[in-house]
């Protein structure tokens, strides 16, 4: 959040996402000259894996610690938003 901030103070508000579509273009770019590796068979995923995976007490964990701290960034940022445009 530091750099975006930082970022946004030196060129205003519309440069992170400047920055963000670059930098997705280059990573498209790259992804288009990435050497093919011979096709590999893998086994279908079963359905009874994926419940396994849902239910791992780790992934939980990191999955509802990362919804909450979205849910922050995300009111903080409406706040803001809306004290920039009431001025």
């Amino acid at each position: 959040m530091s750099i975006s901030g930082y970022i946004v103070d030196k060129w205003g508000w519309h440069a992170p996402f400047w920055i963000g579509g670059i930098l997705g273009m280059i990573g498209v770019i790259l992804s288009l000259y990435e050497p093919k590796d011979k096709e590999i068979k893998q086994a279908s995923i079963q359905m009874k894996d994926l419940i396994l995976v849902m239910r791992e007490p780790l992934l939980l964990r990191a999955s509802l610690l990362s919804i909450l701290a979205h849910s922050i960034i995300f009111t903080t940022c409406l706040d803001l938003y809306q004290c920039m445009c009431c001025k």
